[in-house]
């Protein structure tokens, strides 16, 4: 009676595991996915000793969109969208997991210390994205994470930082064009 019952759970677990892969497979959410993952119970890097928000940002990578995605750090949304031009480097190609991945200029000095030595000269995007989201041992993950924090806060503060030069430029017209119009006044904190 023992045995048949192992045997009917492993039938089970089976034909679960069976249907969870074909899912993969034909999903039509991430089709990247099914090249990084190893297909299994349980990805590799979610049995390692880390910090639980490194897994998250290293997961959300791994299952975000190719050309739409977000990424949730410390209650922070970051958003990114294939249909958008990158904002912050003058190299006018989208802004999607690619470009933040692989090309973006302005992080290019986070890219040379973390991810580059995963990266191949020779293979196209999908290829070196491939080898960067397949999470091989704990400094690959390490890597991976400490490359997509950093970028991320240079990101937000190179934001804030236009934020308050389009601020100050808007405080400078509305101050000349009240002074020129003749009526002065001042306005603010």
């Amino acid at each position: 009676m023992r045995k048949e019952i192992k045997n009917v759970l492993l039938k089970c677990n089976n034909h679960y595991l069976s249907k969870d892969v074909n899912s993969v497979f034909n999903s039509s959410f991430n089709t990247f996915y099914r090249k990084i993952s190893n297909l299994n119970f349980r990805e590799n890097y979610l049995n390692e000793r880390v910090n639980i928000n490194k897994q998250r940002i290293v997961s959300q990578l791994r299952f975000c969109r190719h050309n739409c995605f977000r990424i949730i750090y410390k209650g922070k949304l970051f958003y990114f969208d294939d249909e958008s031009i990158c904002n912050y480097c003058n190299l006018n190609q989208p802004n999607n997991l690619s470009h933040f991945l692989l090309h973006c200029s302005i992080i290019q000095n986070y890219r040379f210390k973390y991810t580059q030595k995963y990266l191949k000269n020779d293979a196209n995007d999908l290829g070196n994205l491939e080898i960067l989201l397949t999470i091989t041992n704990v400094d690959h993950l390490n890597n991976l994470y400490f490359f997509t924090i950093s970028s991320l806060k240079f990101l937000l503060s190179s934001l804030r930082s236009r934020r308050k030069v389009l601020f100050s430029v808007r405080k400078f017209f509305f101050l000349t064009y009240t002074f020129l119009s003749g009526n002065i006044r001042f306005e603010g904190p």
